[in-house]
Protein backbone atom coordinates (compact mmCIF):
# COMPACT_ATOMS: atom_id res chain seq x y z
CA UNK A 1 0.00 0.00 0.00
CA UNK A 2 2.87 2.36 0.88
CA UNK A 3 4.51 1.60 -2.47
CA UNK A 4 1.41 2.60 -4.48
CA UNK A 5 0.99 5.80 -2.46
CA UNK A 6 4.59 6.87 -3.09
CA UNK A 7 4.34 5.99 -6.79
CA UNK A 8 1.13 8.06 -7.13
CA UNK A 9 2.70 11.02 -5.32
CA UNK A 10 5.81 10.81 -7.51
CA UNK A 11 3.62 10.77 -10.65
CA UNK A 12 1.71 13.87 -9.51
CA UNK A 13 4.94 15.75 -8.80
CA UNK A 14 6.33 14.79 -12.20
CA UNK A 15 3.18 16.19 -13.91
CA UNK A 16 3.44 19.39 -11.85
CA UNK A 17 7.10 19.55 -12.75
CA UNK A 18 6.32 19.28 -16.48
CA UNK A 19 3.68 22.04 -16.24
CA UNK A 20 5.96 24.50 -14.43
CA UNK A 21 8.85 23.66 -16.73
CA UNK A 22 6.84 23.73 -19.97
CA UNK A 23 9.01 26.46 -21.40
CA UNK A 24 12.23 24.69 -20.44
CA UNK A 25 14.27 22.28 -22.55
CA UNK A 26 13.35 18.59 -22.82
CA UNK A 27 16.68 17.63 -21.19
CA UNK A 28 15.99 19.75 -18.13
CA UNK A 29 12.47 18.32 -17.77
CA UNK A 30 13.82 14.75 -17.97
CA UNK A 31 16.55 15.53 -15.44
CA UNK A 32 14.07 16.94 -12.93
CA UNK A 33 11.72 13.98 -13.44
CA UNK A 34 14.50 11.45 -12.91
CA UNK A 35 15.58 13.34 -9.80
CA UNK A 36 12.08 13.13 -8.34
CA UNK A 37 11.82 9.37 -9.11
CA UNK A 38 15.23 8.69 -7.51
CA UNK A 39 14.34 10.72 -4.42
CA UNK A 40 11.13 8.77 -3.90
CA UNK A 41 12.88 5.44 -4.43
CA UNK A 42 15.41 6.32 -1.70
CA UNK A 43 12.54 7.41 0.57
CA UNK A 44 10.72 4.11 -0.08
CA UNK A 45 13.79 1.96 0.71
CA UNK A 46 14.41 3.96 3.88
CA UNK A 47 10.80 3.50 4.97
CA UNK A 48 10.94 -0.27 4.36
CA UNK A 49 14.17 -0.62 6.39
CA UNK A 50 12.66 1.48 9.19
CA UNK A 51 9.50 -0.62 9.34
CA UNK A 52 11.52 -3.88 9.25
CA UNK A 53 13.75 -2.87 12.14
CA UNK A 54 10.73 -1.65 14.09
CA UNK A 55 9.04 -5.02 13.61
CA UNK A 56 11.90 -6.93 15.22
CA UNK A 57 10.97 -8.45 18.54
CA UNK A 58 13.18 -7.24 21.43
CA UNK A 59 15.43 -10.00 22.78
CA UNK A 60 15.17 -12.11 19.62
CA UNK A 61 18.44 -12.65 17.75
CA UNK A 62 18.11 -12.46 13.98
CA UNK A 63 20.40 -14.39 11.59
CA UNK A 64 22.79 -11.52 10.87
CA UNK A 65 23.05 -10.67 14.55
CA UNK A 66 23.44 -14.33 15.45
CA UNK A 67 26.27 -14.79 12.95
CA UNK A 68 28.16 -11.92 14.53
CA UNK A 69 27.55 -13.16 18.07
CA UNK A 70 28.38 -16.79 17.26
CA UNK A 71 31.64 -15.74 15.63
CA UNK A 72 32.85 -14.75 19.09
CA UNK A 73 32.06 -18.15 20.62
CA UNK A 74 33.53 -19.90 17.56
CA UNK A 75 36.73 -17.85 17.86
CA UNK A 76 37.01 -18.76 21.55
CA UNK A 77 36.54 -22.46 20.74
CA UNK A 78 39.36 -22.42 18.16
CA UNK A 79 41.82 -20.12 19.94
CA UNK A 80 41.46 -21.92 23.29
CA UNK A 81 42.11 -25.31 21.67
CA UNK A 82 45.59 -26.81 21.30
CA UNK A 83 45.72 -26.11 17.56
CA UNK A 84 49.28 -25.46 16.39
CA UNK A 85 49.58 -22.19 14.48
CA UNK A 86 51.92 -19.22 14.70
CA UNK A 87 48.82 -17.08 13.98
CA UNK A 88 46.70 -18.64 16.74
CA UNK A 89 45.80 -15.37 18.48
CA UNK A 90 44.95 -13.75 15.12
CA UNK A 91 42.68 -16.50 13.82
CA UNK A 92 39.27 -15.35 12.63
CA UNK A 93 37.30 -18.55 11.91
CA UNK A 94 34.24 -18.62 9.65
CA UNK A 95 31.67 -21.34 8.96
CA UNK A 96 31.96 -22.61 5.35
CA UNK A 97 29.63 -25.61 5.31
CA UNK A 98 27.20 -27.16 7.77
CA UNK A 99 25.01 -30.22 7.97
CA UNK A 100 23.35 -32.12 10.80
CA UNK A 101 26.52 -33.96 11.80
CA UNK A 102 29.40 -31.58 11.23
CA UNK A 103 30.51 -28.02 10.52
CA UNK A 104 33.44 -27.11 8.28
CA UNK A 105 35.26 -23.97 9.43
CA UNK A 106 37.89 -21.96 7.58
CA UNK A 107 40.73 -20.43 9.60
CA UNK A 108 41.35 -16.88 8.40
CA UNK A 109 43.92 -14.23 9.15
CA UNK A 110 43.00 -10.68 8.15
CA UNK A 111 45.91 -8.57 6.93
CA UNK A 112 44.74 -4.96 6.60
CA UNK A 113 41.76 -5.44 4.27
CA UNK A 114 42.77 -8.82 2.81
CA UNK A 115 41.51 -12.12 4.23
CA UNK A 116 43.84 -15.12 3.94
CA UNK A 117 42.69 -18.70 4.58
CA UNK A 118 45.46 -20.66 6.33
CA UNK A 119 43.60 -23.83 7.28
CA UNK A 120 40.39 -25.66 8.10
CA UNK A 121 38.85 -27.54 11.00
CA UNK A 122 35.86 -29.84 11.24
CA UNK A 123 33.46 -29.59 14.20
CA UNK A 124 32.16 -33.14 14.51
CA UNK A 125 28.80 -32.60 16.24
CA UNK A 126 27.91 -36.26 16.49
CA UNK A 127 31.12 -37.34 18.22
CA UNK A 128 31.93 -34.01 19.94
CA UNK A 129 35.31 -33.85 18.19
CA UNK A 130 37.33 -30.89 16.90
CA UNK A 131 39.45 -32.01 13.92
CA UNK A 132 42.26 -30.09 12.20
CA UNK A 133 42.19 -31.07 8.51
CA UNK A 134 44.63 -28.41 7.27
CA UNK A 135 47.51 -30.79 6.52
CA UNK A 136 45.49 -33.84 5.50
CA UNK A 137 41.71 -34.23 5.48
CA UNK A 138 42.21 -38.02 5.26
CA UNK A 139 44.19 -38.05 8.51
CA UNK A 140 42.86 -35.22 10.70
CA UNK A 141 44.51 -34.11 13.92
CA UNK A 142 42.19 -34.45 16.92
CA UNK A 143 42.29 -31.22 18.95
CA UNK A 144 41.61 -30.68 22.63
CA UNK A 145 39.16 -27.93 23.51
CA UNK A 146 37.40 -26.38 26.51
CA UNK A 147 33.98 -27.88 27.20
CA UNK A 148 32.53 -24.49 28.11
CA UNK A 149 33.64 -23.08 24.73
CA UNK A 150 32.09 -26.04 22.88
CA UNK A 151 28.77 -25.78 24.73
CA UNK A 152 28.62 -21.99 24.34
CA UNK A 153 29.07 -22.29 20.56
CA UNK A 154 26.44 -25.03 20.23
CA UNK A 155 23.93 -23.05 22.26
CA UNK A 156 24.64 -19.98 20.13
CA UNK A 157 23.91 -21.76 16.83
CA UNK A 158 20.72 -23.25 18.25
CA UNK A 159 21.75 -26.84 19.03
CA UNK A 160 20.38 -28.43 22.18
CA UNK A 161 23.14 -29.80 24.41
CA UNK A 162 22.52 -33.43 25.20
CA UNK A 163 22.65 -34.00 28.93
CA UNK A 164 24.95 -36.89 29.78
CA UNK A 165 23.66 -38.85 32.76
CA UNK A 166 26.42 -39.72 35.23
CA UNK A 167 26.38 -41.62 38.48
CA UNK A 168 28.42 -41.63 41.66
CA UNK A 169 30.23 -44.77 42.76
CA UNK A 170 31.29 -45.08 46.40
CA UNK A 171 34.07 -47.41 47.56
CA UNK A 172 36.20 -47.88 50.68
CA UNK A 173 39.48 -46.06 51.21
CA UNK A 174 42.29 -46.46 53.74
CA UNK A 175 43.31 -43.64 56.08
CA UNK A 176 46.84 -43.78 54.66
CA UNK A 177 45.55 -43.22 51.10
CA UNK A 178 43.35 -40.35 52.31
CA UNK A 179 46.23 -38.64 54.15
CA UNK A 180 48.66 -39.12 51.26
CA UNK A 181 46.30 -37.60 48.70
CA UNK A 182 46.01 -34.35 50.64
CA UNK A 183 49.23 -33.09 49.03
CA UNK A 184 47.37 -32.60 45.73
CA UNK A 185 45.28 -29.65 44.54
CA UNK A 186 44.76 -26.65 46.83
CA UNK A 187 41.15 -25.54 47.34
CA UNK A 188 40.74 -22.04 45.80
CA UNK A 189 38.40 -20.79 48.55
CA UNK A 190 39.56 -17.83 50.66
CA UNK A 191 37.65 -17.39 53.90
CA UNK A 192 36.99 -13.68 54.38
CA UNK A 193 33.82 -13.09 56.38
CA UNK A 194 34.44 -9.43 57.35
CA UNK A 195 35.03 -7.69 54.00
CA UNK A 196 31.35 -7.79 53.05
CA UNK A 197 29.76 -8.64 56.38
CA UNK A 198 26.04 -8.04 56.86
CA UNK A 199 25.10 -4.59 58.19
CA UNK A 200 21.59 -4.19 59.54
CA UNK A 201 20.58 -7.39 57.75
CA UNK A 202 21.92 -6.28 54.36
CA UNK A 203 24.96 -7.56 52.41
CA UNK A 204 26.25 -5.43 49.53
CA UNK A 205 28.52 -7.02 46.92
CA UNK A 206 30.17 -5.05 44.09
CA UNK A 207 29.44 -6.81 40.78
CA UNK A 208 29.83 -5.69 37.16
CA UNK A 209 30.09 -1.99 38.02
CA UNK A 210 26.97 -2.17 40.21
CA UNK A 211 25.96 -3.48 43.64
CA UNK A 212 24.13 -6.74 44.36
CA UNK A 213 22.02 -6.48 47.53
CA UNK A 214 21.04 -9.46 49.70
CA UNK A 215 18.58 -8.50 52.43
CA UNK A 216 17.42 -10.71 55.29
CA UNK A 217 13.73 -11.44 55.82
CA UNK A 218 12.90 -11.90 59.50
CA UNK A 219 9.71 -13.82 58.72
CA UNK A 220 7.29 -11.45 57.07
CA UNK A 221 4.49 -11.87 56.32
CA UNK A 222 4.81 -15.51 57.46
CA UNK A 223 7.36 -17.37 59.56
CA UNK A 224 8.19 -19.70 56.67
CA UNK A 225 9.36 -16.67 54.65
CA UNK A 226 12.36 -16.21 56.92
CA UNK A 227 15.65 -15.95 55.04
CA UNK A 228 19.09 -14.86 56.26
CA UNK A 229 22.34 -14.36 54.30
CA UNK A 230 25.88 -14.84 55.58
CA UNK A 231 28.95 -13.79 53.59
CA UNK A 232 31.66 -16.48 53.80
CA UNK A 233 34.43 -15.37 51.43
CA UNK A 234 35.64 -15.51 47.83
CA UNK A 235 37.22 -17.69 45.18
CA UNK A 236 39.80 -15.13 43.94
CA UNK A 237 40.96 -17.11 40.89
CA UNK A 238 37.36 -17.86 39.84
CA UNK A 239 36.06 -14.34 40.57
CA UNK A 240 33.16 -15.56 42.72
CA UNK A 241 31.65 -14.68 46.10
CA UNK A 242 30.24 -17.34 48.41
CA UNK A 243 27.13 -16.78 50.57
CA UNK A 244 25.38 -19.18 52.95
CA UNK A 245 21.60 -18.86 52.93
CA UNK A 246 19.33 -20.09 55.74
CA UNK A 247 15.61 -20.45 55.15
CA UNK A 248 12.81 -21.82 57.32
CA UNK A 249 13.85 -25.49 57.47
CA UNK A 250 16.78 -25.66 55.09
CA UNK A 251 19.98 -23.99 54.00
CA UNK A 252 22.04 -23.77 50.82
CA UNK A 253 24.91 -21.79 49.29
CA UNK A 254 25.07 -19.13 46.60
CA UNK A 255 27.97 -18.58 44.22
CA UNK A 256 27.82 -15.02 42.91
CA UNK A 257 29.86 -14.13 39.84
CA UNK A 258 31.85 -10.93 40.43
CA UNK A 259 31.79 -9.98 36.73
CA UNK A 260 28.17 -10.68 35.76
CA UNK A 261 26.30 -10.95 39.07
CA UNK A 262 24.86 -14.35 38.02
CA UNK A 263 23.97 -16.62 40.95
CA UNK A 264 24.31 -20.41 41.20
CA UNK A 265 22.56 -22.36 43.97
CA UNK A 266 24.65 -25.17 45.48
CA UNK A 267 23.24 -27.73 47.95
CA UNK A 268 26.21 -27.75 50.29
CA UNK A 269 29.63 -26.18 50.70
CA UNK A 270 31.15 -26.15 47.19
CA UNK A 271 34.50 -27.82 46.47
CA UNK A 272 35.93 -27.21 43.00
CA UNK A 273 37.74 -29.90 40.99
CA UNK A 274 41.37 -29.25 40.00
CA UNK A 275 40.31 -28.20 36.47
CA UNK A 276 37.58 -25.97 38.04
CA UNK A 277 34.86 -27.42 35.79
CA UNK A 278 33.06 -29.47 38.47
CA UNK A 279 31.82 -28.87 42.00
CA UNK A 280 31.32 -31.44 44.76
CA UNK A 281 28.83 -30.60 47.49
CA UNK A 282 27.29 -32.60 50.33
CA UNK A 283 24.44 -31.79 52.68
CA UNK A 284 23.13 -33.68 55.71
CA UNK A 285 19.45 -34.56 55.64
CA UNK A 286 17.08 -36.98 57.34
CA UNK A 287 16.43 -40.22 55.54
CA UNK A 288 12.89 -40.61 54.22
CA UNK A 289 10.78 -43.03 56.22
CA UNK A 290 13.38 -43.41 59.00
CA UNK A 291 11.50 -43.35 62.31
CA UNK A 292 14.77 -42.88 64.24
CA UNK A 293 15.53 -39.76 62.16
CA UNK A 294 19.02 -40.87 61.17
CA UNK A 295 20.96 -38.40 59.07
CA UNK A 296 22.32 -39.34 55.66
CA UNK A 297 24.42 -37.37 53.20
CA UNK A 298 22.98 -36.07 49.94
CA UNK A 299 25.94 -35.71 47.57
CA UNK A 300 26.01 -33.74 44.34
CA UNK A 301 28.35 -33.19 41.42
CA UNK A 302 27.72 -29.95 39.55
CA UNK A 303 29.09 -29.08 36.13
CA UNK A 304 29.66 -25.74 34.48
CA UNK A 305 27.79 -25.56 31.14
CA UNK A 306 28.16 -22.27 29.27
CA UNK A 307 28.22 -20.09 32.40
CA UNK A 308 25.48 -22.15 34.04
CA UNK A 309 25.82 -24.67 36.87
CA UNK A 310 23.80 -27.88 36.63
CA UNK A 311 23.59 -31.06 38.68
CA UNK A 312 25.38 -33.76 36.70
CA UNK A 313 25.09 -36.57 39.26
CA UNK A 314 23.75 -37.15 42.76
CA UNK A 315 23.39 -39.92 45.33
CA UNK A 316 22.68 -40.42 49.05
CA UNK A 317 24.79 -42.47 51.48
CA UNK A 318 24.16 -43.66 55.05
CA UNK A 319 27.19 -41.72 56.28
CA UNK A 320 28.03 -38.05 56.61
CA UNK A 321 30.84 -36.07 54.99
CA UNK A 322 33.14 -34.54 57.62
CA UNK A 323 36.01 -33.52 55.33
CA UNK A 324 36.66 -33.95 51.64
CA UNK A 325 38.93 -32.98 48.75
CA UNK A 326 39.33 -33.77 45.07
CA UNK A 327 42.01 -36.39 44.33
CA UNK A 328 41.71 -35.71 40.60
CA UNK A 329 39.04 -34.42 38.20
CA UNK A 330 36.93 -37.59 38.60
CA UNK A 331 37.54 -38.63 42.19
CA UNK A 332 36.64 -37.16 45.61
CA UNK A 333 38.22 -38.47 48.83
CA UNK A 334 35.97 -38.26 51.92
CA UNK A 335 36.51 -38.49 55.67
CA UNK A 336 33.15 -39.77 56.96
CA UNK A 337 31.23 -40.89 60.02
CA UNK A 338 27.67 -41.85 60.93
CA UNK A 339 25.22 -39.77 62.92
CA UNK A 340 25.21 -42.48 65.63
CA UNK A 341 29.02 -42.43 66.02
CA UNK A 342 30.14 -38.98 64.90
CA UNK A 343 33.75 -39.42 66.09
CA UNK A 344 34.29 -42.90 64.65
CA UNK A 345 35.82 -41.86 61.33
CA UNK A 346 36.26 -43.98 58.21
CA UNK A 347 37.23 -43.08 54.66
CA UNK A 348 35.47 -43.27 51.30
CA UNK A 349 36.24 -42.63 47.67
CA UNK A 350 33.52 -41.20 45.40
CA UNK A 351 34.09 -41.64 41.67
CA UNK A 352 32.11 -39.96 38.91
CA UNK A 353 30.72 -42.59 36.59
CA UNK A 354 31.65 -46.26 36.47
CA UNK A 355 35.46 -46.71 36.62
CA UNK A 356 36.78 -47.68 33.23
CA UNK A 357 38.45 -51.02 32.82
CA UNK A 358 42.01 -50.85 31.61
CA UNK A 359 42.08 -51.83 27.95
CA UNK A 360 45.27 -52.26 26.00
CA UNK A 361 45.11 -50.64 22.58
CA UNK A 362 46.51 -53.01 19.97
CA UNK A 363 45.46 -50.87 17.01
CA UNK A 364 48.91 -49.65 15.99
CA UNK A 365 50.65 -53.02 16.25
CA UNK A 366 47.92 -55.21 14.76
CA UNK A 367 47.20 -52.87 11.82
CA UNK A 368 50.82 -52.05 11.02
CA UNK A 369 50.87 -54.61 8.19
CA UNK A 370 47.63 -53.22 6.77
CA UNK A 371 48.69 -49.58 6.41
CA UNK A 372 47.98 -48.38 2.89
CA UNK A 373 45.21 -47.41 0.46
CA UNK A 374 42.74 -50.08 -0.71
CA UNK A 375 40.67 -49.32 -3.82
CA UNK A 376 37.95 -50.92 -5.88
CA UNK A 377 35.42 -49.74 -8.48
CA UNK A 378 31.76 -50.54 -9.07
CA UNK A 379 30.07 -50.78 -12.48
CA UNK A 380 33.28 -49.97 -14.37
CA UNK A 381 32.64 -49.90 -18.11
CA UNK A 382 28.90 -49.39 -17.72
CA UNK A 383 27.02 -48.00 -20.73
CA UNK A 384 26.11 -45.05 -18.51
CA UNK A 385 29.24 -43.55 -16.96
CA UNK A 386 27.09 -42.10 -14.19
CA UNK A 387 26.76 -45.62 -12.74
CA UNK A 388 30.48 -45.85 -11.98
CA UNK A 389 31.61 -45.56 -8.35
CA UNK A 390 35.04 -45.49 -6.73
CA UNK A 391 35.59 -46.95 -3.25
CA UNK A 392 38.73 -46.20 -1.24
CA UNK A 393 39.70 -47.39 2.25
CA UNK A 394 42.75 -45.65 3.70
CA UNK A 395 44.27 -47.42 6.71
CA UNK A 396 46.65 -45.35 8.81
CA UNK A 397 48.50 -46.19 12.01
CA UNK A 398 45.79 -44.66 14.20
CA UNK A 399 42.74 -44.17 11.97
CA UNK A 400 40.76 -45.59 9.05
CA UNK A 401 39.02 -43.39 6.47
CA UNK A 402 36.42 -44.80 4.06
CA UNK A 403 35.44 -42.83 0.92
CA UNK A 404 32.91 -43.50 -1.82
CA UNK A 405 32.42 -41.22 -4.81
CA UNK A 406 30.50 -41.13 -8.06
CA UNK A 407 27.73 -39.25 -9.82
CA UNK A 408 25.88 -37.27 -7.12
CA UNK A 409 27.67 -39.41 -4.53
CA UNK A 410 30.38 -38.45 -2.06
CA UNK A 411 30.58 -39.85 1.46
CA UNK A 412 33.49 -40.03 3.86
CA UNK A 413 33.38 -42.06 7.07
CA UNK A 414 35.72 -42.85 9.93
CA UNK A 415 35.91 -46.57 10.71
CA UNK A 416 37.29 -48.71 13.52
CA UNK A 417 38.89 -52.11 12.96
CA UNK A 418 39.80 -55.38 14.65
CA UNK A 419 42.39 -57.78 13.23
CA UNK A 420 42.43 -61.54 13.61
CA UNK A 421 44.07 -64.26 11.48
CA UNK A 422 44.97 -61.88 8.64
CA UNK A 423 41.40 -60.59 8.47
CA UNK A 424 40.27 -57.13 9.59
CA UNK A 425 36.67 -56.37 10.50
CA UNK A 426 35.53 -52.81 9.75
CA UNK A 427 32.85 -50.96 11.72
CA UNK A 428 31.35 -47.51 11.19
CA UNK A 429 32.58 -44.94 13.71
CA UNK A 430 31.52 -41.46 12.52
CA UNK A 431 30.65 -39.40 9.44
CA UNK A 432 33.28 -36.94 8.20
CA UNK A 433 31.50 -35.72 5.08
CA UNK A 434 28.19 -36.49 3.36
CA UNK A 435 26.16 -39.25 5.00
CA UNK A 436 23.54 -41.83 4.09
CA UNK A 437 20.37 -43.20 5.74
CA UNK A 438 21.87 -46.67 5.26
CA UNK A 439 24.84 -45.97 7.53
CA UNK A 440 22.50 -44.86 10.31
CA UNK A 441 21.32 -48.44 10.75
CA UNK A 442 24.00 -50.58 9.06
CA UNK A 443 27.38 -50.13 10.78
CA UNK A 444 29.01 -53.34 9.49
CA UNK A 445 31.46 -52.36 6.75
CA UNK A 446 32.56 -55.96 6.44
CA UNK A 447 35.88 -57.79 6.33
CA UNK A 448 39.04 -57.40 4.29
CA UNK A 449 41.01 -60.62 3.75
CA UNK A 450 44.49 -61.35 2.42
CA UNK A 451 45.20 -64.56 0.53
CA UNK A 452 48.71 -64.30 -0.86
CA UNK A 453 48.74 -61.25 -3.11
CA UNK A 454 44.96 -61.31 -3.49
CA UNK A 455 42.86 -58.98 -1.34
CA UNK A 456 39.08 -59.36 -1.11
CA UNK A 457 36.39 -57.36 0.66
CA UNK A 458 32.88 -58.33 1.73
CA UNK A 459 30.69 -55.46 2.97
CA UNK A 460 27.11 -55.77 4.31
CA UNK A 461 26.90 -51.96 4.26
CA UNK A 462 27.76 -51.72 0.55
CA UNK A 463 25.53 -54.67 -0.36
CA UNK A 464 22.58 -53.02 1.39
CA UNK A 465 23.32 -49.64 -0.17
CA UNK A 466 23.40 -51.14 -3.65
CA UNK A 467 20.47 -53.51 -3.02
CA UNK A 468 22.41 -56.68 -3.95
CA UNK A 469 23.04 -60.03 -2.33
CA UNK A 470 26.30 -60.81 -0.54
CA UNK A 471 29.21 -60.08 -2.85
CA UNK A 472 32.98 -60.44 -2.67
CA UNK A 473 34.96 -57.62 -4.27
CA UNK A 474 38.61 -57.54 -5.24
CA UNK A 475 40.73 -54.66 -3.94
CA UNK A 476 44.00 -53.16 -5.10
CA UNK A 477 46.44 -51.97 -2.44
CA UNK A 478 48.81 -49.06 -2.93
CA UNK A 479 51.24 -47.48 -0.45
CA UNK A 480 50.94 -43.90 0.76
Amino acid sequence: MTYYFLALLAGILILVNLVFLKNKSIGLKVSYSLFIVAAFMVAYVGLVVFLFNKSKTPGVRYPDEMAHTCSESLTSLIRHSNIKSSFKELLSPEIEERNQEQIKVSLNVVDHTQKNIIGWVIIDLKNRMLLDITADDHDPIVLNYKTDDWDAFLICIGIEIEEVAENLVSSNLTKASYDTGKTGDVDPFKKDTLTHASRNGIIRLPVAGATAIFQDNKGEPHDEDIKTFKYLGTYPTLKKYLLEVHVSEDHYYLLVDQKTGLQDTIQGMPYFSPDRTKIFASQDEYEDGDEDMHLVSANYIYKRVSNRTKVAASDSYKWLVRECYWKDNKTVYVKASTSQDPLDFFYKMITIGVPEKKVTNHTKTSLAAWIGSYKTSLYKGSDDSRDEQDIEINIYADSIIYMESGYQLYNKYSLSAKEENKVISLTYKSTIEGGSPIVDSQHDFGTVKKNGDAITWESPYLDEREGVKKQQRKMLKTSF
